[in-house]
């Protein structure tokens, strides 16, 4: 027989080996837990240093944009605005250099290096007080400095590790480079309409900053939430946003004015309409007066297409009618220079019946080509720093809902940690009460049943006069074996009540090595069934944690770490089950073996794509060539590539309302030394009237209601001129899937790095 108290001491080591499983993982989660939280606690800290920055960022641009307002008034306007200004940048610089402490900067994220930058704003400064410094280095300054403030913001996505606080991130970053477009184009508009230029290059410069001004924030929209939304629109409302499209329109509009004002001053200067009237009038020859009718003619036209744009004001109009009236006299007195000619009259007398005042047209001329009439740079400013200080203000909200949502992830793990703690603890005090039982059970069993078979076998060999059955009162494998003993007992007893004593002494050496047969095979036939005894409580373990691994299959468990402690349960009881098994297969003389396989896998997706098509049903379609290489351009294919997404996105929200399927195909090829990007869509196409004209400036289809009209020319601009590309667009008809289609396609051409 085994020794009682060697099987209590196996069981308990079998025993041991799940609860110090479940010790250990349950350590690991918690460990877990606690870093999880320690980097929600450093990112908070880190946000709180952002503020700072922040903050600074929107006095520079600020800044910013009165200096350019100085540089274009040549020093006239926003004297005292720019010195309050820089007082409150240094206010600004000292407060993030007393909360951030130099010599404790982790220079991984080039702070120290950006203090240096910033350090140079008193040169600046100077240089501006003097007048010696341009409007483009000025600019360039103070969007530098800004930018590499942005980039330090920008590590925020780097610290974090949490799903929920990084997209909560990008939108925050979105938002402030939003606002960091919106100064830039302060500056600008700023420094154009005090100076009242507005060359091609600037034009170019200000679409882009207002494209990639409405890329970050349509990025914020979608991913904020409702809420969060709500309220960007309800301030987007606001007078001076409004305010602020009515004084671009009137900047974008300045590059026609100043087209029609040129080809007024060509007309009516030298070798034009005046020029032609006085030849008239010296030479008296009829082509003159033919040729003057001719420009005098067309000079309307010129009139009519001013007086038409619509950010035309009250003095434009003015100015446009004394240049006109001007005009006007000399046209109706041709007919009485020809009347005179034909009298014969002298050129005294022809010069008297015609004698304009040119000195008020000139002075109009010159109003017109060197303003900007209905705005001016003060007025801009205040507009546009009023719709700065929205953006600020949305931003500030949206950095406290990131700190709420900070502490609220706090708390979540602080309960997890209790939760999972209260979970150890049932579960180890359940294992322990639960072994303890069973190990109590199993012992006073084989107590009982060694004490019960020791009294036989003593009865066996006349140790003792009589036998007692065995009292065992349990339904498991031992109480069964007990049954059968006591039976045989019973069936023995008789037996040797029946034989004679010498029958019985001359057998005994028999019976004893039959006795020794039947005791070793009960007792592997009593090990098997208590190992079989002890499973059930372990294979109830693992089937309970098998539950929630399933459950976490379906999505109906979501804790990570709970999912992580069932699959350590469930190999320690596998473990332990193994230990029973490798017991009792040694008293059996086999042993058997399990192998497991791990397989993972990883997908990729394609974020920018899946943002500008995200809740707009759209399937993508991908046929994408990775290797193939064209030159590094940065954001500027990005851009084009947006502009012509957002087209399609927008051209099948409004014409595909028949219950096909929304598709956008992109695609590559190598066409000789080109690769050529495609985009199409199956919107039903774009209608042949407009199609020649999708390029160009300020068009609009109907689904584009809502945009400026300058995407596509955007897209055209940076293709052709920045990429030195090709793109066109075609209607066609194609099938996918068995499915006929027609729709818009884009193609763009780009040269290939290496053939």
């Amino acid at each position: 027989m085994l020794d009682n108290l060697n099987l209590k001491k196996k069981l308990i080591i079998a025993l041991l080996v799940p609860i110090i499983g479940l010790i250990y993982f349950t350590y690991e989660a918690g460990m877990a837990n606690l870093n999880e939280q320690n980097k929600i606690i450093h990112l908070k800290t880190f946000l709180d240093d952002t503020i700072y920055v922040s903050d600074l960022i929107h006095e520079l641009q600020k800044e910013r944009g009165a200096t350019t307002g100085f540089i274009g008034s040549k020093g006239k306007n926003f004297i005292l605005t720019l010195k309050i200004q820089r007082e409150l940048t240094d206010k600004k610089i000292k407060a993030l250099l007393k909360h951030i402490k130099i010599e404790k900067i982790d220079n991984q994220f080039g702070l120290v290096n950006l203090f240096t930058d910033l350090n140079k704003i008193k040169i600046i400064r100077k240089r501006v007080d003097l007048e010696k410094i341009s409007f483009d280095e000025v600019f360039d300054y103070y969007s530098n400095i800004n930018e590499k403030f942005l980039n330090f913001i920008s590590n925020f996505l780097m610290i974090s590790n949490n799903n929920e606080m990084s997209q909560v991130g990008i939108a925050y970053i979105n938002i402030l480079k939003a606002r960091e477009a919106s100064g830039k184009e302060r500056a600008i508009l700023n420094n154009v309409f005090t100076s009242g230029k507005m060359e091609y290059k600037t034009i170019r410069k200000f679409s882009v900053l207002y494209s990639s001004h409405q890329a970050y924030i349509n990025n914020y929209k979608s991913l904020i939430n409702k809420k969060q939304l709500s309220n960007f629109n309800k301030k987007m409302l606001d007078k001076s946003v409004i305010e602020v499209e009515r004084l671009r329109e009137i900047a974008f509009s300045k590059i026609s004015k100043d087209k029609i004002i040129s080809n007024i001053k060509e007309i009516a200067g030298y070798g034009g309409l005046i020029h032609d009237f006085k030849n008239y009038v010296l030479r008296g020859d009829e082509k003159y007066a033919k040729e003057f009718i001719n420009d005098y003619k067309l000079l309307q036209v010129y009139f009519y297409q001013y007086r038409n744009l619509h950010t035309i004001n009250e003095d434009e109009k003015i100015l446009i009618n004394i240049i006109s009236n001007t005009f006007t006299k000399y046209y109706n007195g041709l007919k009485d220079v020809v009347k005179a000619y034909h009298n014969k009259g002298t050129i005294k007398e022809l010069d008297k019946i015609v004698k304009v005042d040119d000195i008020p047209a000139i002075e109009a001329i010159n109003t017109l080509d060197n303003n900007i009439l209905g705005a001016d740079g003060s007025l801009w400013y205040k507009v546009s720093t009023k719709r700065i200080d929205i953006l600020k203000d949305i931003e500030t909200d949206l950095v406290n809902d990131m700190l709420n949502k900070m502490d609220t992830i706090i708390d979540k793990i602080k309960n997890k940690l209790i939760l999972n703690f209260l979970i150890f603890m049932f579960i180890v005090i359940f294992i322990l009460v639960l072994s303890i039982k069973i190990i109590n059970d199993i012992t006073t069993s084989i107590e009982k049943f060694k004490d019960g078979l020791m009294n036989f076998f003593n009865y066996l060999t006349n140790n003792t006069e009589s036998v007692e059955p065995i009292l065992i009162n349990t339904n498991d494998e031992i109480g069964q074996m007990a049954v059968v003993v006591n039976d045989n007992i019973k069936k023995t007893k008789l037996f040797l009540d029946e034989k004679v004593e010498n029958e019985i002494l001359k057998n005994k050496e028999k019976d004893e090595l039959i006795f020794q047969q039947s005791k070793m095979a009960s007792m592997g036939e009593m090990i098997g069934n208590i190992a079989h005894q002890w499973r059930q409580p372990l294979s109830a373990i693992s089937t309970s944690a098998s539950s929630m691994i399933v459950q976490k299959n379906v999505g109906l468990l979501t804790d990570e770490n709970l999912y992580s402690s069932c699959e350590s349960i469930i190999n320690s009881t596998s473990y332990l089950s193994h230990t029973i098994d490798d017991f009792r297969d040694f008293l059996k003389g086999s042993k058997s073996a399990n192998k497991f396989d791990l397989q993972s896998n990883i997908n990729k997706n394609i974020e920018i794509i899946r943002g500008i098509i995200k809740n707009s049903h759209i399937r993508l379609i991908l046929d994408i060539d990775k290797k193939i290489e064209i030159e590094n351009i940065e954001n500027e294919l990005t851009q084009a590539f947006i502009n012509i997404v957002n087209n399609a996105k927008d051209a099948l929200n409004d014409k595909n309302k028949d219950g096909m399927e929304k598709l956008v195909f992109i695609s590559t090829q190598i066409d000789d030394d080109y690769v050529v990007l495609t985009i199409k869509d199956n919107a039903g196409g774009i209608p042949t009237d407009i199609i020649d004209k999708i390029f160009e400036p300020y068009f609009t289809t109907k689904h584009q209601s809502q945009g400026t009209g300058l995407g596509l020319y955007m897209t055209h601009q940076i293709i052709t001129d920045s990429m030195d590309g090709k793109i066109f667009v075609k209607n066609v008809k194609y099938s996918y899937e068995d499915v006929n289609y027609k729709g818009a396609e884009f193609k763009i051409y780009l040269k290939l790095l290496s053939k």
